[in-house]
Protein backbone atom coordinates (compact mmCIF):
# COMPACT_ATOMS: atom_id res chain seq x y z
CA UNK A 1 0.00 0.00 0.00
CA UNK A 2 1.46 3.89 -0.87
CA UNK A 3 1.53 6.07 1.88
CA UNK A 4 -0.78 8.40 0.81
CA UNK A 5 -1.95 8.95 4.16
CA UNK A 6 1.34 9.77 5.62
CA UNK A 7 1.65 13.52 6.79
CA UNK A 8 5.45 14.28 6.36
CA UNK A 9 4.83 15.62 3.46
CA UNK A 10 2.33 18.26 4.32
CA UNK A 11 4.70 18.75 7.63
CA UNK A 12 7.73 19.42 5.37
CA UNK A 13 5.69 22.00 2.88
CA UNK A 14 4.37 23.87 5.97
CA UNK A 15 7.77 24.47 7.30
CA UNK A 16 9.44 24.52 3.64
CA UNK A 17 6.97 27.89 3.29
CA UNK A 18 8.19 29.03 6.48
CA UNK A 19 11.56 29.21 5.66
CA UNK A 20 11.13 30.76 2.01
CA UNK A 21 9.40 34.12 3.84
CA UNK A 22 12.35 34.04 6.26
CA UNK A 23 14.86 33.82 3.45
CA UNK A 24 15.89 30.34 5.68
CA UNK A 25 17.52 27.18 3.91
CA UNK A 26 16.24 23.78 4.74
CA UNK A 27 19.99 23.82 7.08
CA UNK A 28 18.20 26.55 9.18
CA UNK A 29 21.30 29.11 7.69
CA UNK A 30 19.41 32.09 6.44
CA UNK A 31 19.62 32.51 2.56
CA UNK A 32 21.19 35.49 0.80
CA UNK A 33 17.79 37.99 0.48
CA UNK A 34 16.86 37.63 -3.24
CA UNK A 35 15.09 40.56 -5.23
CA UNK A 36 12.49 40.11 -6.91
CA UNK A 37 14.11 39.08 -10.19
CA UNK A 38 15.96 36.39 -8.44
CA UNK A 39 12.96 34.99 -7.13
CA UNK A 40 11.05 34.58 -10.05
CA UNK A 41 14.26 32.93 -11.75
CA UNK A 42 14.13 30.70 -8.63
CA UNK A 43 10.62 29.77 -9.12
CA UNK A 44 10.91 28.96 -12.68
CA UNK A 45 13.55 26.80 -12.23
CA UNK A 46 11.36 24.75 -9.71
CA UNK A 47 8.82 24.55 -12.64
CA UNK A 48 11.61 23.44 -14.70
CA UNK A 49 12.36 20.53 -12.43
CA UNK A 50 8.54 19.70 -11.64
CA UNK A 51 8.01 19.31 -14.91
CA UNK A 52 11.25 17.53 -15.83
CA UNK A 53 10.17 15.05 -12.73
CA UNK A 54 6.65 14.38 -14.52
CA UNK A 55 8.28 13.72 -17.87
CA UNK A 56 10.54 11.26 -16.38
CA UNK A 57 7.61 9.57 -15.46
CA UNK A 58 5.47 10.11 -18.22
CA UNK A 59 8.62 8.51 -20.19
CA UNK A 60 8.62 5.86 -17.99
CA UNK A 61 5.03 4.79 -18.90
CA UNK A 62 5.44 5.42 -22.42
CA UNK A 63 7.97 2.78 -22.69
CA UNK A 64 5.21 -0.06 -23.47
CA UNK A 65 6.33 -3.11 -21.70
CA UNK A 66 8.10 -3.10 -18.76
CA UNK A 67 9.74 -6.42 -19.51
CA UNK A 68 11.28 -6.02 -22.66
CA UNK A 69 14.79 -5.25 -21.71
CA UNK A 70 14.44 -8.10 -19.36
CA UNK A 71 13.87 -11.49 -21.14
CA UNK A 72 15.59 -13.57 -18.78
CA UNK A 73 13.54 -12.14 -16.08
CA UNK A 74 10.41 -13.88 -17.88
CA UNK A 75 10.87 -16.99 -16.15
CA UNK A 76 12.30 -18.19 -12.95
CA UNK A 77 13.27 -21.78 -12.63
CA UNK A 78 15.02 -22.08 -9.42
CA UNK A 79 14.58 -24.05 -6.27
CA UNK A 80 12.21 -26.66 -7.51
CA UNK A 81 9.82 -23.97 -9.59
CA UNK A 82 9.34 -22.75 -13.15
CA UNK A 83 7.37 -19.72 -12.78
CA UNK A 84 6.49 -17.39 -15.55
CA UNK A 85 5.77 -13.76 -15.79
CA UNK A 86 2.90 -11.98 -17.71
CA UNK A 87 2.48 -8.28 -17.33
CA UNK A 88 -1.00 -6.52 -17.20
CA UNK A 89 -2.29 -2.93 -16.95
CA UNK A 90 -5.24 -2.25 -14.97
CA UNK A 91 -7.43 -1.67 -18.11
CA UNK A 92 -6.61 -5.47 -19.12
CA UNK A 93 -7.09 -6.91 -16.23
CA UNK A 94 -9.43 -10.28 -16.63
CA UNK A 95 -12.16 -11.18 -14.06
CA UNK A 96 -10.04 -13.94 -13.10
CA UNK A 97 -6.84 -11.62 -12.16
CA UNK A 98 -9.50 -9.41 -10.36
CA UNK A 99 -10.62 -12.46 -8.25
CA UNK A 100 -7.36 -13.80 -7.60
CA UNK A 101 -5.51 -10.26 -6.83
CA UNK A 102 -8.70 -10.19 -3.96
CA UNK A 103 -8.05 -13.70 -2.82
CA UNK A 104 -4.36 -13.84 -2.01
CA UNK A 105 -4.58 -10.17 -0.72
CA UNK A 106 -7.40 -11.46 2.09
CA UNK A 107 -5.15 -14.37 2.35
CA UNK A 108 -1.62 -12.75 3.25
CA UNK A 109 -3.12 -9.15 4.85
CA UNK A 110 -6.06 -10.09 6.68
CA UNK A 111 -4.33 -11.30 9.38
CA UNK A 112 -1.97 -8.69 9.97
CA UNK A 113 -4.96 -5.48 9.51
CA UNK A 114 -7.30 -7.42 11.42
CA UNK A 115 -10.08 -5.30 12.51
CA UNK A 116 -9.47 -2.49 9.76
CA UNK A 117 -8.86 -5.09 7.31
CA UNK A 118 -12.67 -4.19 5.27
CA UNK A 119 -11.64 -1.04 4.92
CA UNK A 120 -8.00 -2.02 3.74
CA UNK A 121 -9.55 -4.30 1.02
CA UNK A 122 -11.81 -1.73 -0.37
CA UNK A 123 -8.89 0.73 -0.73
CA UNK A 124 -7.01 -1.87 -2.43
CA UNK A 125 -9.89 -2.72 -4.70
CA UNK A 126 -10.31 0.40 -5.69
CA UNK A 127 -6.44 0.87 -6.60
CA UNK A 128 -6.77 -1.86 -8.35
CA UNK A 129 -8.12 -0.60 -11.09
CA UNK A 130 -6.66 3.15 -11.08
CA UNK A 131 -5.03 3.97 -14.39
CA UNK A 132 -1.10 4.32 -13.24
CA UNK A 133 -1.56 0.52 -11.76
CA UNK A 134 1.14 -2.26 -13.68
CA UNK A 135 1.02 -5.61 -13.24
CA UNK A 136 3.45 -9.04 -12.88
CA UNK A 137 1.35 -11.78 -12.24
CA UNK A 138 3.16 -15.16 -11.76
CA UNK A 139 2.17 -18.18 -13.49
CA UNK A 140 3.06 -22.21 -12.20
CA UNK A 141 4.09 -24.18 -15.35
CA UNK A 142 3.86 -26.46 -12.58
CA UNK A 143 0.44 -26.74 -11.93
CA UNK A 144 -0.88 -24.93 -15.39
CA UNK A 145 -1.82 -28.27 -17.22
CA UNK A 146 -3.34 -30.38 -14.29
CA UNK A 147 -4.53 -28.44 -11.77
CA UNK A 148 -8.89 -28.44 -11.51
CA UNK A 149 -11.27 -26.73 -9.07
CA UNK A 150 -14.48 -27.26 -8.06
CA UNK A 151 -15.49 -23.83 -7.06
CA UNK A 152 -16.55 -21.70 -10.00
CA UNK A 153 -15.53 -18.61 -9.28
CA UNK A 154 -11.46 -19.97 -9.26
CA UNK A 155 -11.51 -21.22 -12.76
CA UNK A 156 -9.00 -20.18 -15.24
CA UNK A 157 -6.57 -19.25 -11.93
CA UNK A 158 -5.42 -22.47 -11.02
CA UNK A 159 -1.79 -21.60 -12.25
CA UNK A 160 -1.93 -18.06 -10.52
CA UNK A 161 0.58 -17.74 -7.25
CA UNK A 162 1.53 -14.16 -7.15
CA UNK A 163 1.83 -10.91 -8.80
CA UNK A 164 3.44 -7.45 -7.69
CA UNK A 165 1.73 -4.07 -8.38
CA UNK A 166 4.20 -1.32 -9.07
CA UNK A 167 3.74 1.99 -10.55
CA UNK A 168 5.90 4.73 -11.60
CA UNK A 169 5.52 7.92 -8.91
CA UNK A 170 6.31 10.96 -7.91
CA UNK A 171 7.76 10.58 -3.76
CA UNK A 172 8.79 14.15 -1.74
CA UNK A 173 9.88 15.80 -5.47
CA UNK A 174 11.64 12.12 -6.76
CA UNK A 175 10.22 9.89 -9.17
CA UNK A 176 10.71 6.23 -8.01
CA UNK A 177 9.34 2.90 -8.67
CA UNK A 178 6.63 2.09 -5.94
CA UNK A 179 6.25 -1.43 -4.98
CA UNK A 180 2.33 -1.47 -3.93
CA UNK A 181 1.94 -4.63 -3.72
CA UNK A 182 4.62 -7.76 -3.46
CA UNK A 183 1.97 -11.21 -3.00
CA UNK A 184 2.77 -15.07 -2.96
CA UNK A 185 0.94 -17.74 -2.46
CA UNK A 186 2.29 -20.14 0.27
CA UNK A 187 3.66 -22.67 -1.85
CA UNK A 188 6.08 -20.26 -3.61
CA UNK A 189 7.53 -18.44 -0.49
CA UNK A 190 11.07 -19.31 0.88
CA UNK A 191 12.10 -20.20 -2.56
CA UNK A 192 14.24 -16.91 -3.74
CA UNK A 193 11.50 -15.87 -5.70
CA UNK A 194 10.42 -12.70 -4.09
CA UNK A 195 14.25 -11.93 -3.74
CA UNK A 196 14.08 -12.32 -7.46
CA UNK A 197 11.19 -10.03 -7.70
CA UNK A 198 12.80 -7.18 -5.82
CA UNK A 199 15.97 -7.67 -8.02
CA UNK A 200 13.79 -7.05 -11.04
CA UNK A 201 12.24 -3.69 -9.56
CA UNK A 202 15.61 -2.34 -9.31
CA UNK A 203 16.38 -2.65 -12.52
CA UNK A 204 13.26 -1.79 -14.00
CA UNK A 205 13.79 1.07 -11.91
CA UNK A 206 17.00 2.09 -13.30
CA UNK A 207 16.60 1.32 -16.78
CA UNK A 208 13.34 3.80 -16.72
CA UNK A 209 14.95 6.97 -15.20
CA UNK A 210 13.85 6.25 -11.93
CA UNK A 211 15.86 7.37 -8.56
CA UNK A 212 15.27 4.05 -6.73
CA UNK A 213 12.48 1.89 -4.93
CA UNK A 214 10.17 2.39 -2.40
CA UNK A 215 7.68 0.04 -0.62
CA UNK A 216 5.21 0.70 2.25
CA UNK A 217 5.22 -2.29 5.20
CA UNK A 218 3.29 -2.67 8.32
CA UNK A 219 5.34 -2.52 11.13
CA UNK A 220 3.06 -6.23 12.40
CA UNK A 221 4.05 -7.81 9.24
CA UNK A 222 7.43 -9.12 11.02
CA UNK A 223 8.70 -11.73 7.88
CA UNK A 224 8.32 -8.68 5.78
CA UNK A 225 10.20 -6.30 7.41
CA UNK A 226 12.82 -8.69 8.12
CA UNK A 227 13.01 -9.53 3.94
CA UNK A 228 13.61 -5.99 3.07
CA UNK A 229 15.75 -4.67 5.65
CA UNK A 230 18.28 -7.55 6.46
CA UNK A 231 18.28 -9.56 3.36
CA UNK A 232 16.97 -6.70 0.34
CA UNK A 233 18.93 -4.23 2.37
CA UNK A 234 16.79 -1.27 2.39
CA UNK A 235 16.49 1.02 4.66
CA UNK A 236 13.69 2.73 6.65
CA UNK A 237 13.55 5.80 4.63
CA UNK A 238 14.04 9.49 5.82
CA UNK A 239 10.25 10.27 5.15
CA UNK A 240 9.16 7.37 7.18
CA UNK A 241 7.09 8.96 10.20
CA UNK A 242 9.40 6.82 12.46
CA UNK A 243 12.23 9.23 11.32
CA UNK A 244 10.35 12.19 10.64
CA UNK A 245 8.27 13.25 13.17
CA UNK A 246 10.09 13.09 16.01
CA UNK A 247 7.03 13.83 18.27
CA UNK A 248 5.59 10.43 17.52
CA UNK A 249 4.70 7.35 19.60
CA UNK A 250 5.49 4.03 18.35
CA UNK A 251 1.65 2.81 18.17
CA UNK A 252 0.93 6.59 16.53
CA UNK A 253 1.45 4.74 12.73
CA UNK A 254 1.20 0.75 11.78
CA UNK A 255 3.67 0.89 9.18
CA UNK A 256 7.21 1.93 7.72
CA UNK A 257 7.95 3.65 4.49
CA UNK A 258 11.06 1.44 2.93
CA UNK A 259 13.28 2.30 0.21
CA UNK A 260 16.71 1.73 -1.57
CA UNK A 261 18.03 4.76 -3.37
CA UNK A 262 20.58 4.86 -5.87
CA UNK A 263 21.22 8.51 -6.64
CA UNK A 264 23.52 10.15 -3.58
CA UNK A 265 22.10 13.18 -4.68
CA UNK A 266 18.31 12.01 -4.54
CA UNK A 267 19.53 10.22 -0.85
CA UNK A 268 20.65 14.12 0.50
CA UNK A 269 17.42 16.02 -0.93
CA UNK A 270 15.13 13.12 1.21
CA UNK A 271 17.46 13.95 4.31
CA UNK A 272 16.74 17.60 3.94
CA UNK A 273 12.88 16.46 4.11
CA UNK A 274 13.40 14.44 6.80
CA UNK A 275 15.15 17.51 8.82
CA UNK A 276 12.28 19.94 7.62
CA UNK A 277 9.25 17.49 8.59
CA UNK A 278 11.23 17.45 12.42
CA UNK A 279 11.32 20.98 12.54
CA UNK A 280 7.84 21.35 11.65
CA UNK A 281 6.71 18.78 13.75
CA UNK A 282 8.35 20.77 16.38
CA UNK A 283 7.46 24.32 16.02
CA UNK A 284 3.81 22.77 16.36
CA UNK A 285 4.34 20.84 19.35
CA UNK A 286 2.47 17.35 18.40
Amino acid sequence: MPASKRITAEAAGMKATTNQAAGIESSGVPNKKLTGKEKKLKRKEEVAKAKAREETVRQAYSRGSILAEFQPFRKFERNGLSITLEERRAEELTAVETQFVERLLESNMKKIYGDNWPSQAATRRQQMAEPDALYLFLHDSATSCDASSEDPSTTGSEDLVGFVHLRFVIEEDVPVLYVYELQLGDKVQRHGLGKFLMQLMELIARKSSMKGVMLTVQKRNKGALDFYLNRMKYIVDPISPSKSHPLAQPEDYDYEILSKIHDPETKQHLEERCKLAQAAWLSEGY
